[in-house]
């Protein structure tokens, strides 16, 4: 129950921010799944901030004004971490009220949110999650992040994702996953977006020991509301030898096509090694050709007693 008040609180002060009818079932739907859980499984903390500015351009513009302003932050956290379900719900609103310029008061919501949980066990999975924050609308436009505050706008995220894992005995191991997410803003001026994704991907079990093998599939599709809409199939199957416990051998083809005129859909073909030769070195090397033409791959990792560094191309 107590949960249930806290998450109407929060959705009542998000309540001033147009909140899209689709995001907001879904936060009600992350909410519900809070509810279900046992309290003494929950860790729940609350805290509250504030600050006192003085700004001599509170617009972040060539003929800023001056003034004093306080910001007010009260934030929640619940977190649980149990064998079916884990769960994470970060919430905090920063209000501004200022001494003389009452037309920049203002509320900036920040919601973190994600669960992953088991719905049939070590078969059917789902992750949600949801995300309130504010973006930069001219990144090469001085922002503090404070004041200036017609230089953001506020962002929402949510997003989906069930999973089948399916383990075929000792010949295979399977995940088929699909995931939804939807990306909205405040600002009319920037591109709201939605994006679709199918995944998936089938590898060998611990039959194979000579030839490893995998196979995996994407698709997806990220529609805008005014711009192109991007759309790519991907397929791939990787053959692996590993000559020794120190060097693979491997064989990659597969098909890619991103749908769009300026790109030609085509197979591509790769060989390439894995080499570990020590504990502290790991050497990776493709060479094959892509729809593009030619295709290069390296990869060099060292991980020292004080000092780790990556080199690829």
């Amino acid at each position: 129950m107590v949960i249930t008040v806290i998450m109407a609180m929060v959705i009542m002060a998000m309540g001033r921010v147009p909140m899209h009818k689709e995001g907001l079932l879904f936060l009600l739907f992350f909410f519900l799944l809070y509810n279900n859980l046992r309290a003494k499984e929950i860790e729940a903390g609350a805290s509250i901030s504030s600050s006192l500015y003085y700004s001599d351009n509170i617009d972040s513009s060539a003929t800023g004004r001056e003034d004093f302003f306080l910001t007010v932050t009260p934030g929640i956290n619940f977190q649980k971490d149990g064998s079916r379900v884990k769960s994470n719900l970060t919430y905090s609103a920063t209000g501004f009220l200022y001494a003389s310029h009452s037309d920049k008061d203002e509320i900036r919501h920040r919601l973190n949110a994600t669960a992953e949980s088991e719905i049939v066990k070590h078969s059917l999975f789902l992750d949600l999650d949801a995300g309130v924050s504010q973006q930069l609308l001219d990144p090469n436009r001085y922002s503090d992040g404070v004041s200036g505050s017609d230089n953001l706008t506020q962002t929402y995220t949510y997003g989906i994702s069930p999973y089948w894992r399916k383990k075929w005995s000792k010949y295979a191991e399977s995940v088929l996953r699909y995931n939804y997410n939807e990306l909205k803003y405040d600002n009319s001026n920037l591109d709201d977006s939605r994006q679709y994704n199918v995944s998936f991907d089938v590898s060998s079990g611990r039959a194979f020991d000579a030839i490893l093998w995998s196979l995996d599939y994407r698709h997806s599709e990220t529609l805008y509301e005014r711009n192109e809409n991007n759309i790519a199939d991907t397929i791939r199957l990787v053959l692996t030898h590993p000559y020794s416990r120190q060097l693979d051998f491997r064989f990659t083809t597969g098909y890619e096509d991103y749908g769009s005129t300026q790109v030609t859909p085509g197979d591509g073909w790769a060989f390439g090694i894995k080499w570990l030769p020590n504990a502290r070195n790991i050497l990776d090397l493709d060479i094959g050709r892509r729809f593009f033409g030619t295709a290069y791959k390296f990869d060099y990792e060292h991980k020292g007693k004080r000092l780790n560094w990556h080199l690829s191309y």
